[in-house]
């Protein structure tokens, strides 16, 4: 019985073999919109499921709005530099 609760109360680790992954996916123009969806999609069908997806838009506020309203299970964030 004692060999079975050692490990009791210790997190529980990964192998280290598996790495949490997150995807980060730029874009700047909406005549790129279809590639866009597109990329998200296939981050969504991988075998490993990202850790997050991040849409970063660059200096498109109408882009950045678009983004935020129709992908709405990802992150969006804007560059601002």
């Amino acid at each position: 019985m004692a060999a079975a609760s050692a490990g009791a109360g210790k997190a529980m680790m990964k192998p280290s073999n598996e790495t949490d992954v997150s995807v980060v996916i730029c874009t700047y123009t909406e005549d790129r919109w279809d590639d866009l969806l597109a990329a998200v999609d296939s981050v969504r069908r991988q075998s490993k499921p990202a850790l997050e997806t991040i849409v970063v838009v660059d200096h498109n506020p109408t882009m950045l709005e678009r983004v935020r309203s129709e992908i709405v299970d990802e992150i969006a964030d804007e560059n601002r530099q």
